[in-house]
């Protein structure tokens, strides 16, 4: 085993300055060397892991830290239900588990690497081994000395001819688990060498892991709720519009990503409709229901037969009162809750259009002669920001006019 010493040398010499020879000491700070290694180590993982939201990037970002600082092969599985935002239930996990290959990652000397280390593959954790075991009881495992003719190793030949490819001699088995649910299995290895894996090994790898964890869950969660969001958005954005009689309507969607974009075509009296779109700041599932009631109230305010600029001061009032509902200082990523609206009216007795708009793009009108033009459309606050203030235009619209907004 290789030994850290601190050799220290001092000059001898008389009371009248004479140099009488050398004397020395040798100190064995290994374990010292070795606690100031890992608590580097243990900064560094703070650092570089979970610098995204992503678990695959997250569980490469743990190998990544701890080849050649800890281990010299580090492989991380997850639970499939992780990568879709779930999870199990919390505590050990006592049934055959089913894991995919979230990262892997060895050292140059290791140059044999099994197929079954490829990034997506999926494999059933066996019983009996020191990861089931892990799992379990959610403690970690040492293995100190491994050899593929182990009696749990010969029990799963699949696992002795991974171990006798890479020449691994040591292992430690880590749950990855945080806030009580188990996410997957971190593995670390030592091969030809380097010594085995020892106490204050464990002790390392059992905090680095603990790190990762928590960041692989945060990954999970915003999977979660990003799929619920994405999912919300479908119910409450339609599908289709309303038939009239009025104007032809048509529309392009592209939920890309979880925000609070809307658009809808609203019946009124006379034959008239109102056509609206707008879009909620943010992103996540609070953005997505926030769209979901500003689109509510403005279908249930322009059954009042509400004028365009009094419907959005109204919208107005509402967002403000939302804003104060749910506080950003609650959740530091929401930023401050702001809207955006077009509202318009369009009459096909007069074929007029009256427009107006809370901080929206203005709309484009394209004329039967092929011109193109942006209506003037005076440029109100966003709803939930300012003083409500907003003006009204009418525009007159010659049988065969395009009108076309975009959020």
């Amino acid at each position: 085993m290789e030994k850290v010493l601190s050799i220290s040398a001092f000059r001898l010499q008389d009371a009248e300055g004479r140099t009488l020879g050398v004397a020395g000491t040798v100190v064995d700070i290994t374990e010292r060397d070795h606690a100031e290694q890992h608590l580097q180590l243990l900064y560094r993982a703070g650092e570089r892991i979970g610098s995204s939201l992503d678990v695959f990037r997250t569980a490469q970002e743990l190998a990544d830290v701890a080849v050649g600082e800890l281990a010299d092969m580090v492989s991380v599985d997850v639970l499939d239900a992780v990568l879709h935002g779930e999870a199990p239930r919390p505590g050990p996990l006592v049934d055959p588990v089913t894991v995919r290959q979230a990262s892997f990652r060895a050292v140059e000397a290791i140059t044999a690497v099994p197929a079954m280390f490829e990034i997506g593959a999926v494999r059933v954790i066996p019983r009996g081994t020191p990861y089931a075991q892990a799992l379990s009881d959610l403690k970690p495992r040492l293995v100190r000395q491994l050899k593929a003719d182990d009696p749990w190793l010969v029990r799963h030949p699949v696992l002795a001819e991974r171990v006798r490819e890479t020449g691994v001699h040591s292992m430690i088995a880590v749950p990855l688990a945080a806030r009580g649910v188990v996410l997957g299995m971190a593995g670390f290895y030592r091969g030809t060498g380097s010594p085995p894996f020892d106490d204050a090994d464990l002790s390392v790898a059992t905090d680095v892991v603990a790190r990762a964890a928590v960041c692989v869950d945060n990954a999970r969660r915003y999977t979660r709720e990003r799929t619920i969001a994405r999912l919300t958005q479908r119910t409450l954005v339609p599908d289709r519009l309303p038939s009239q009689t009025a104007a032809e309507t048509t529309f392009t969607f592209l939920p890309v990503t979880t925000s609070g974009v809307w658009y809808d075509v609203i019946p009124l009296s006379s034959a008239r409709i109102a056509l609206v779109a707008g879009d909620v700041s943010g992103h996540g599932l609070h953005t997505v229901t926030t769209m979901g009631r500003l689109r509510t109230a403005i279908s249930a305010l322009a059954a009042m037969d509400l004028q365009a600029d009094e419907l959005l001061e109204h919208l107005h009032a509402l967002t403000e009162q939302l804003a104060r509902e749910h506080p950003p200082v609650e959740n530091p990523d929401q930023p401050e809750l702001t809207a955006t609206c077009l509202f318009v009216i369009y009459d096909p007795a007069t074929r007029t259009c009256t427009l107006s708009r809370a901080g929206h793009p203005a709309p484009v009108l394209a004329l039967p002669d092929g011109s193109i033009h942006v209506i003037d459309v005076p440029a109100g606050p966003n709803l939930g920001r300012g003083v409500a203030s907003y003006r009204s235009t009418s525009v007159a619209l010659p049988e065969g006019s395009i009108l076309r907004s975009r959020c």
